[in-house]
């Protein structure tokens, strides 16, 4: 494992990780881009306001509730949004779950510091069945392991393809803009560092492509029956949000949620890649349990001097969804 500085926090301020270059770009996706939350989910920007006036809308817990919030991390990693999580809302309790046996051992160490209001379990979260899985792990992007390696085969070429055509017309907006340099005008600088980041990600790309995955098995079980093999949060708590970033396995995850969950969970999060018609599927389903859905996809941004390259042809969405009476338009 290394180490990495986090940004304030209460505590830790580093965190263990096992891929340097995911977890950059995981940490600018959580912390810098926000990207689990929306503003229709009506998040709160500070868990004390709802104590301090008892507002409509300014605790997860729902308009006048200044309770502890409940919320439920599926494809849980090393750990980065249960962190965000315990900065944005210091007293919720976070039930992260993560298959994979290496990065669940991260994922409990960084989750240490909180061992009273977090829980880990080392399990996949699936449709109705129990028992044994396969999973592909790359050890170096542990991220992306999934039970689907040909749909990830098939992003690593679609993404490889449009990068080499934008780094094209990227090098030859640099020669013109080079030209007028030498005629007087322009200015290089403006198509350089975009250009170097460009670079940098092909680079993190060829690397991704070359990365062989290896089988794991992992055990394997329906959310509801994880929900009610633990003791974090209990059988008739308000679950405030749970979000699902599992690589393919989103309309599982959804499928192994009983009725009675489902009565329960004010909102949900989850990013999905259009693959099958499944966003339409998951749009759908959550629509039948009751929710407000938005969808949203997301594009290449650049903050803070970081290069989020999210071509549009990944077909890539994240899906936020949130009960009728916590809506806030």
């Amino acid at each position: 494992w290394d180490e990495m500085p986090l940004l304030p926090l209460r505590s830790p301020s580093r965190f263990k990780y096992l891929s340097v270059d995911e977890t950059r770009y995981l940490y600018q996706e959580i912390f810098v881009e926000r990207c689990y939350e929306a503003p229709v989910l009506r998040l709160p920007e500070h868990e004390a306001e709802a104590k301090r006036d008892g507002s409509a809308g300014s605790n997860l817990g729902g308009p006048g509730r200044a309770r502890r919030c409940n919320i439920v991390d599926v494809g849980a990693n090393i750990g980065l949004f249960a962190l965000y999580c315990k900065r944005r809302w210091p007293s919720s309790r976070v039930l992260c779950i993560e298959p994979m046996r290496a990065t669940s051992e991260v994922l409990r160490h960084n989750m240490a510091p909180f061992k009273d209001s977090t829980l880990c379990v080392e399990v996949a979260a699936s449709s109705k069945s129990q028992g044994e899985v396969a999973f592909q792990y790359f050890p170096e992007m542990p991220g992306e392991s999934t039970r689907h390696p040909d749909e990830r085969s098939h992003r690593q070429q679609v993404f490889s393809r449009k990068i080499e055509s934008d780094l094209a017309c990227i090098r030859g907006a640099r020669t013109a803009v080079g030209a007028e340099t030498e005629g007087g005008g322009g200015n290089e600088s403006e198509v350089e560092p975009r250009l170097l980041a460009m670079e940098d990600i092909e680079a993190q790309a060829r690397k991704q492509s070359g990365c062989g995955g290896k089988e794991e098995k992992c055990r394997a079980e329906p959310l509801s029956a994880i929900l009610a093999g633990q003791r974090l949060i209990r059988s008739d708590d308000r679950i405030d949000l749970v979000k699902i970033d599992v690589e393919g396995e989103e309309l599982a995850v959804t499928e192994g949620i009983k009725d009675l969950d489902w009565r329960r969970i004010d909102r949900m999060c989850v990013e999905v890649a259009n693959v099958n018609d499944r966003l339409n599927k998951l749009c759908a389903l959550l629509s039948s349990k009751g929710f407000k859905v938005f969808t949203h996809q997301p594009e290449t941004s650049e903050k803070n001097g970081y290069l989020s390259y999210i071509p549009k042809e990944l077909q890539l969405f994240m899906v936020f969804a949130v009960k009728p009476n916590l809506h806030c338009d």
